[in-house]
């Protein structure tokens, strides 16, 4: 794709005037650029036609979905759309305020959550903004790591790429990541919906509270990852790394360290809900069993009330029944 130059200046289907002040990102899709969109600075995630096997699928999707308005704040949504630049045009969004980082950098480590409260807060937003979306009739389509920005000062989400979005049943055009994929998806068994949403928002959910991938343990991870093991892993044969009956995949030591550590600090009631939308039932044969958003968000807003801060500064979940000890200090809560 070519890039836009500085002062290039274009004019969207509710005629305002869009003139590029500098590039600010890239993608597979496209590229972003800050703008000045009718005298206001916004964001455009600008395309090249080429890059779809129907662009005019595409844009009439993205009219769409600006009709529609955004399902929640925490959405950056498509605002107005350009009109054509021979094959390219692009779309009118919000900019990402500077203190919100890439998801991506979390799990690297390369950003870190202030606080437990702060992580399992953007939990609950992630979880809440898809509630609202297929509340709505739609499904994402492509969510993936890349989809999210985060505060880890505090855990407040932004959820972008919104062009992927769709109407159930309806494909948006867009491919996604097989890592975060429903294998019916993957294996064109199915159209995206909100039960192929929740298996990617599940798969997602764990990434952020492991920082490690839900199906790539021992069996799951081979030194390389070829279309071949893709297919086996994600579609032919996904197995949850914490499996109670299978222990084929288990995370391995000094590869998955976040599973391994930060799943013993993950209250009972967030196990079983992983145990239950990654079990093999849930995965290949009933989508529906697939946990649902408000199940999510009630046991996350548990969490977090369970959140505990030790005299010693550690943060750890406090569990009422059995009265479980700090693990730094071992220090019991009166």
């Amino acid at each position: 794709m070519i890039d836009l130059k500085k002062g290039y200046t274009i004019e969207t289907k509710n005629f305002k005037k869009v003139v590029v002040e500098e590039k600010i990102g890239e993608g597979g899709q496209g590229a972003v650029y800050k703008v000045n969109y009718d005298g206001k600075t916004k964001a455009l995630k600008w395309y090249s036609g080429r890059k779809f096997k129907s662009p005019q699928k595409f844009y009439a999707n993205l009219e769409k979905i600006i009709k529609l308005g955004k399902p929640a704040n925490t959405f950056l949504w498509p605002e107005d759309i350009t009109k054509h630049d021979g094959t390219a045009f692009g779309y009118i969004m919000e900019l990402r305020p500077p203190e919100y980082k890439d998801f991506i950098k979390i799990l690297l480590g390369k950003e870190v959550f202030s606080s437990t409260a702060a992580l399992v807060n953007a939990a609950i937003q992630i979880t809440e903004g898809f509630r609202e979306l297929h509340l709505k009739g739609y499904s994402y389509q492509d969510l993936n790591d890349g989809n999210f920005f985060i505060n880890p000062v505090n855990g407040n989400i932004l959820i972008c790429d919104n062009d992927n979005v769709s109407e159930f049943g309806k494909s948006s055009g867009i491919a996604g990541k097989v890592r975060y994929m429903a294998p019916e998806i993957i294996s064109k068994n199915s159209q995206p919906d909100k039960y192929t949403d929740r298996f990617s928002l599940s798969v997602v959910l764990y990434l952020l509270l492991t920082n490690n991938h839900p199906f790539e343990g021992k069996a799951g991870s081979p030194v390389c990852m070829d279309a071949r093991h893709e297919k086996k892993i994600f579609v032919e044969n996904p197995v949850f790394v914490w499996d109670p009956d299978d222990s084929s995949n288990r995370p391995v030591h000094d590869r998955h360290t976040g599973s391994i550590i930060r799943w013993k600090l993950l209250p009972e009631y967030i196990q079983d809900l992983f145990i239950k939308t990654f079990s093999k039932d849930a995965i290949l044969i009933e989508p529906s069993s697939r946990i649902m958003e408000k199940d999510w968000l009630d046991n996350f807003n548990r969490m977090k009330s369970e959140i505990y801060m030790c005299p010693c500064g550690e943060e750890y979940f406090l569990d009422p029944e059995k009265k479980n000890p700090c693990p730094e200090c071992n220090l019991i809560k009166e």
